[in-house]
């Protein structure tokens, strides 16, 4: 029930990533996209923007996603890259892995 709030509030107040990040936790893998898909139409993309999509999205699309979040934050938002490499990992594509955790 706190996150049904805490989305409430957040979305009145245009908070739009921590709905979106509200919308995940609860499960509500959808809506959360479709927070995001409206954003991206209306405003400039953001690298969190982008790194959400990908968490919300399967492989291997999602790595699109990532690619994105890392180029828009010119090699400067570590999430997108801790992702990319958790994906490459998880993918057995260690060589890959290592190039973007290191």
């Amino acid at each position: 029930r706190i996150l049904v709030s805490a989305a409430e509030l957040f979305q009145s107040l245009e908070l739009w990533d921590d709905v979106v990040d509200c919308y995940t936790q609860m499960g509500k893998r959808k809506e959360a996209r479709g927070v995001l898909e409206e954003r991206l139409k209306k405003v400039a993309p953001t690298p969190r923007m982008y790194t959400a999509m990908g968490d919300l999205t399967e492989l291997p699309e999602c790595e699109a996603h990532y690619e994105k979040a890392w180029e828009l934050s010119k090699g400067r938002y570590a999430r997108a890259k801790v992702q990319l490499g958790r994906r490459a990992f998880n993918d057995n594509r260690l060589e890959d892995a290592e190039g973007h955790l290191a």
